[in-house]
Parts: structure tokens; C-alpha cells; sequence
């Protein structure tokens, strides 16, 4: 009997040392993933592996493998997942608020980052330089989005504005805020730009007709209005360049162009 027991007490210790090695196993990994991002950067990452990496942040203990591969599964890609409403992130298994917290805060963290390096810019002379700043602004935004660069005298980023969200039409725009926020910013042009999360990066009717309104509401002002640019994933289209547009627009002293 004596021997029957110990043989039992050794089969449950065998066990219990059984089932703690896949945890360390668990930890290993992390660990790994963690060193690699470290020394290498995400260069050689797969989408999964990304999303396994960052939600090791909001999942402490539980393996985040399987949760990556259902966002990608139903969001489609990387982009998707980060662009995805945080109501529909919290219907996927494993995603918490906090995770979906997590996951929202990545896109608005890249653009604060983004803008804050913009703000260090010399100065604007050309359509190419504008986009450098503004195509950051973009990342992650799923509707349109209405934004004016101040500028003073010699071309010099002084503020970008978020004007409005969710249309470019000239009555969804918010005209008194774009005008109180050049004012403040003491601006002697402006450039304005918006994006076409799911079209092409060429202005509409809507938009010219915006542009020509806003065009003569600066001109009062006495600010100078550079250019409107449209931005569509990696494409922009500048319609201060476009002789169909171009009396629309007005330099002053900035050689822009």
C-alpha cells in the first residue's frame, strides 16, 4: 500500500510539473518576441506577430497567437485591424476594452508623433513639402477630414487645424473656426487639405466649389490661400498646379509652387 501511495504522489508531481511547462514555454516565447522587436525592429514581423507583440501589453498571462489571428481574420490586414471601430474590436474573442483601448491608441499615437515633427519644419514652398507634413495627418482616419496649415509670411508652419470630419462641402465646414484658428495664429496664407479614405486623390465638384468659397473668405481676411491638396493613401493631387484651378489661388510673397 505504502508503495502504491508514493508511486501516486510521484505521478502527480510528474504532473503538476507537466502542466507549468507549457506556461514557460509561454513566457520564453514573449520574451523572444520582445528581444527580436528589440534588436531587429518590425522589419521582419508578420501582421500576427505585430498584433501578438502589442497585445502582450494588455494580456498579461494568456497567449495573444490566436486573438492576432482572429483580428486579421476579421479585419482583413494590419491596417484594418488599427482602423476598425473599437465597438467592433470588443466583439472579437479575447479583445478586452483595454485591448481595444490599446489597438485604438496606435494610429492617434502615430499622427501625434507625426505632427509634432511637422511643427519643426522650415518652410513650405512647394506642394511636395506640404504633403510630407500633411500625408502623416491621414493615418488611421476612415472619413473625411478637413485640415488647414498655417503659414506666415515667408511660408513657415505655424499650426495645423482639424477644421471638420465627415465632409468637404462648404456648409459642413466650419468657416468661423478656420478663421478664428488663422487669426490666433497671426497667418498670412494658408493651405488646405482633405482626404479620400476609399476614392481617388482628385477633387470633386464639391470640392472646387469649397475651395472658391473658402478662397474668397481668406482673401478678405487678407490671407492668402496657397493651395488645396487631396490626399488618397500615397497620392495627392494639388490643384494650385492645375491651370483649371489655379486662379482659385493666391503666392503673395511665398514662392510656392
Amino acid at each position: 500500500m505504502g508503495h502504491l501511495l508514493k508511486e501516486d504522489k510521484a505521478t502527480k508531481v510528474k504532473e503538476a510539473e507537466n502542466k507549468k511547462e507549457p506556461a514557460v514555454s509561454h513566457k520564453g516565447h514573449r520574451q523572444r518576441l520582445k528581444n527580436r522587436f528589440i534588436n531587429n525592429g518590425l522589419g521582419s514581423f508578420e501582421p500576427h506577430n505585430i498584433l501578438e507583440l502589442l497585445l502582450f501589453f494588455s494580456i498579461p498571462r494568456r497567449d495573444t497567437n490566436d486573438t492576432a489571428h482572429l483580428l486579421l481574420e476579421k479585419f482583413g490586414s494590419l491596417s484594418g485591424v488599427f482602423d476598425a471601430p473599437f465597438s467592433e474590436l470588443v466583439k472579437v474573442r479575447g479583445i478586452s476594452v483595454s485591448s481595444a483601448t490599446l489597438i485604438k491608441l496606435i494610429p492617434a499615437l502615430s499622427r501625434a508623433y507625426l505632427t509634432d515633427r511637422a511643427q519643426h519644419v522650415e518652410e513650405i514652398h512647394s506642394p511636395e513639402k506640404a504633403v510630407e507634413i500633411l500625408m502623416p495627418q491621414f493615418v488611421g482616419q476612415t472619413t473625411e477630414v478637413l485640415l488647414v496649415l498655417s503659414l506666415d509670411n515667408k511660408g513657415k508652419l505655424k499650426k495645423i487645424c482639424e477644421i471638420s470630419k465627415g465632409s468637404v462641402t462648404y456648409t459642413d465646414i466650419n468657416m468661423r473656426l478656420m478663421v478664428s484658428e488663422l487669426l490666433a495664429s497671426n497667418a498670412s496664407a494658408a493651405i488646405i487639405a482633405h482626404n479620400h479614405p476609399n476614392g481617388f486623390a482628385s477633387p470633386s465638384k464639391q470640392d472646387f466649389d469649397a475651395t472658391r468659397q473658402i478662397s474668397s473668405t481668406l482673401a478678405a481676411m487678407d490671407i492668402n490661400l496657397l493651395d488645396h491638396i487631396v490626399i488618397s493613401g500615397e497620392e495627392f493631387y494639388s490643384m494650385s498646379q492645375n491651370l483649371k484651378y489655379s486662379s482659385m489661388f493666391k503666392n503673395g510673397d511665398i514662392p510656392y509652387g
